[in-house]
């Protein structure tokens, strides 16, 4: 009789578990190898004296906890002078209101392409606008975008499943002290086993939830200022403006392939004013008179 009754306990604690998940998330199911009665003795207060009260209200909905749970997302690029040095400030900035670099990536600037930085921040959620403030002090603002998502029902869902399994398996634990016998020791241990393995994967998914909710992805792109653009002339003063600027560099660059031609024209006018003498020498000696 003793025996019925803990398996009977057992099976209306995994049953009980069912009919939480119902309520707003789903939980899987375990084959405990034999089915569960389709009533208990006294009815649903027994029950619920079963399985246990503590993840319930009063109307037999899972109690949630309130407080409102949002995660922030957001990017910020801004135009500066040197966007390594400026991710270093960058750094002492989010580290002073308590935050940290996630990952940091530096490129180089090219003639044609200029040098640029970007970090992935994670901000305290009540620091936030003052720590983009901050930011955006730090050169030429361009383009900010900020995203929430409100994960408050998710949250508390898995509140409400943590809260139901540990009722769960604090009440399995105490069956498996009174258990008396092999089989009902291998039931209970089979499912105190899988509650427990659920138990800590949604202990993993709150901290990780609270640790977005908590601090906030911020992705901050560091780019170099161009080169400023040459003005087009639009009238005639500055078209003839243009023109003589490009008429006096035009001579200045002549003068400039003429000095370094210099050398090299004069080594070939030697070379030329030797060939010429050799042949006019070359020329007398051939038309001088024979003498007999």
């Amino acid at each position: 009789m003793r025996r019925i009754l803990i398996s009977t306990l057992v099976a209306a604690t995994a049953f009980g578990l069912v009919g939480c998940s119902s309520a707003g998330y789903n939980m899987p199911t375990v084959d405990m190898g034999a089915p569960a009665p389709a009533t208990m003795p006294g009815g649903g207060d027994a029950y619920r004296e079963a399985i246990g009260e503590t993840a319930y209200g009063a109307d037999g909905d899972v109690a949630r906890p309130g407080g409102q749970q949002v995660i922030t997302h957001g990017s910020l690029s801004v135009t500066v002078a040197d966007p390594v040095g400026t991710a270093d400030e960058v750094t002492r900035i989010v580290a002073a209101a308590g935050g940290h670099v996630e990952s940091r990536n530096e490129y180089v600037g090219t003639p044609g392409n200029p040098g640029r930085a970007d970090l992935t921040l994670r901000i305290p959620s009540n620091r936030l606008d003052a720590v983009l403030t901050s930011l955006k002090e730090l050169g030429e603002a361009r383009d900010t975008t900020i995203s929430s998502t409100d994960v408050t029902q998710q949250s508390q869902d898995i509140s409400a499943r943590i809260t139901a399994l540990e009722t769960s398996v604090d009440r399995l634990l105490a069956l498996l002290e009174r258990a008396d016998d092999t089989d009902t020791l291998i039931t209970i241990e089979r499912e105190l086993s899988q509650r427990q393995a659920e138990l800590e994967g949604l202990k993993a998914q709150k901290r990780y939830l609270d640790d977005q909710v908590a601090m906030s992805t911020i992705a901050v792109y560091l780019v170099a200022e161009r080169d400023a653009p040459i003005d087009e002339p639009d009238n005639f003063w500055t078209g003839l403006q243009t023109g003589w600027d490009a008429f006096v560099a035009f001579w200045a660059g002549m003068l400039v392939a003429l000095g370094v031609l210099a050398p090299w024209l004069v080594l070939i006018g030697l070379i030329v004013l030797g060939v010429v003498l050799i042949v006019k020498r070359a020329s007398r000696g051939s038309s001088a008179p024979k003498t007999e």
